[in-house]
């Protein structure tokens, strides 16, 4: 493909990131908003938040078969308009209705990052890796950052519902105009691999190679803190340090932005060291630094200091995903980078999973937030030994 062409590739994969994520974190960035609306306490986005992440967790289970079954592309707009349903579904104020478009959110995004990642290896450079994939990576936080800048304005002048609603149009929007991409990108598709033949296939294939297996446990540790974080850092703002929701999801669009900036660092860093592993290590260090002080944020704390704790935060755990994805590209054996992808991922989601709702259960069990966050840093710093140790394997082989 021409120098265009793979830049054309990354931007729309990063828009696919971008889309899934601003409809993901929608209602965590209004999430006092619509607790008081729908009288259940703002805690309630924990278990959101796990809900759509087992669902996520599921489907990657067969992602790996879809992108080669239906081409990346295909794919990338099944997962799209699953996630628009989701989030139309979130509009209504009924919370049963809500668990259910929290799972279609989740099961649509657990189609993207494999299909994106396979995509990017068929026509990137490999010399390149770990800043493409870390530019494709950056829209999680662009999709965060939005959510955090326009759902909290829109719940406010406009009712809660409409910040969910606008999102679930824009995201069919982008599934349509794709259309005109995947007769390129997906001529590599095999229609008679079977989409449920093997669905635990790919996370034995992950299991089996020991590397893969170290660096994937450990990055379960550093998506409990970056999904937690995510998902509560609103409530946690509102609560702990008495911000306005507005002012709190700018901390939260701060915090995204940082992310985003992190993952062209780290990834740049990563590919003039070639030892993205060694990144991994360094950047679960800083994380520990920034969660214990986002566990001492009290209401007498300056805004600005808060806000560059957000930063902080950030900066390394919403960085750490696109090393990490170029990582899973460069072990993964010839031919399965896909299946490899979707795997990890199902590994990676249980930290997706079980850290929003253990959140969710300490804060009701003990009344606030500050033993919970704080407990996180033990979760960051266990991910970066893991990743440490992955490292000693690779560097030994």
């Amino acid at each position: 493909m021409s120098r265009t062409s793979a830049w054309l590739v990354v931007a729309t994969t990063c828009l696919v990131q971008a889309a899934g994520a601003w409809n993901l974190l929608t209602l965590a960035a209004i999430a006092p908003e619509v607790g008081a609306r729908l009288s259940v306490p703002a805690a309630w986005v924990g278990y959101y938040m796990s809900i759509a992440f087992f669902a996520s967790m599921t489907s990657s289970l067969i992602s790996g078969s879809a992108v080669t079954r239906w081409g990346a592309c295909r794919a990338a707009q099944v997962g799209l308009v699953l996630v628009a349903i989701g989030a139309a579904a979130t509009a209504v104020a009924d919370v049963a209705v809500i668990a259910l478009g929290a799972a279609a959110i989740g099961v649509g995004y657990g189609f993207t990052n494999p299909a994106a990642s396979h995509i990017l290896v068929r026509f990137t450079p490999a010399a390149r890796r770990n800043l493409i994939f870390s530019l494709k990576q950056t829209g999680v936080p662009i999709g965060g950052m939005i959510a955090g800048l326009i759902a909290p304005a829109t719940a406010l002048v406009f009712g809660w519902q409409m910040a969910p609603a606008s999102s679930a149009v824009v995201i069919v929007l982008l599934a349509l105009v794709m259309q005109v991409l995947r007769s390129a990108w997906d001529s590599d598709r095999n229609t008679s691999v079977p989409l449920f033949a093997n669905p635990l296939g790919s996370v034995r294939l992950v299991l089996s190679h020991i590397a893969l297996r170290r660096l994937c446990f450990g990055v379960v540790g550093f998506a409990i803190v970056q999904f937690s974080l995510s998902s509560f850092l609103v409530t946690v703002l509102v609560e702990s340090a008495d911000f306005g929701l507005i002012e709190a999801g700018f901390a939260l669009s701060l915090a995204q932005v940082a992310g985003g900036t992190g993952r062209l660092v780290w990834g740049w860093t990563a590919d003039q060291t070639r030892d993205g592993l060694r990144i991994l290590v360094g950047v679960g260090s800083i994380m520990v630094v920034g969660i214990t002080l986002l566990a001492l944020v009290g209401p007498n704390w300056p805004v600005l200091a808060v806000q560059a704790v957000c930063i902080l935060i950030g900066f390394t755990a919403i960085g750490w995903n696109g090393v990490y994805m170029a990582e899973l590209a460069r072990l993964a054996p010839n031919g399965r980078i896909g299946d490899v992808t979707g795997g990890a991922l199902s590994i990676h989601y249980i930290g997706m999973l079980a850290g929003p709702i253990t959140i969710a259960l300490l804060r009701d069990a003990l009344g606030g937030y500050t033993v919970a966050v704080a407990l996180l840093a033990g979760s960051a710093f266990i991910g970066a030994l893991l990743a440490a140790s992955a490292r000693r394997i690779v560097r030994a082989a």
